[in-house]
């Protein structure tokens, strides 16, 4: 049976409307963390998502705005964010923006 191959491609957006981007480090725990749920394997959609969050001080991720090219993509994506659980370290009061595309192979 041929696997399905995904890839989800991180980048970051700037846009002069939105506070900051993403540090290096922040891009990086996410695209890590997404590679390696089970997300990547239960997804069976392409798309596109903006989404606007925060780090809070337990380091959860506290998402502020998204829209998405898919509404379930969407919903399912925005599950995943909820439930990760990063450093609060990288917690601090900026709002980060990063645009994700997920394209079925």
């Amino acid at each position: 049976m041929k696997n399905l191959i995904f890839s989800a491609v991180l980048l970051m957006t700037a846009f002069s409307s939105w506070a900051n981007n993403p540090n290096k480090s922040l891009k990086e725990i996410i695209q890590r963390e997404l590679n390696k749920s089970d997300f990547m394997k239960e997804i069976h959609k392409s798309g596109e998502l903006l989404v606007a969050f925060s780090v809070d001080d337990h380091g959860k991720i506290k998402v502020e705005n998204s829209n998405a090219s898919d509404q379930d993509l969407e919903a399912q994506f925005l599950t995943f964010l909820n439930n990760l659980e990063l450093d609060p370290t990288l917690a601090n009061s900026e709002e980060y923006k990063m645009r994700f595309i997920f394209r079925r192979y």
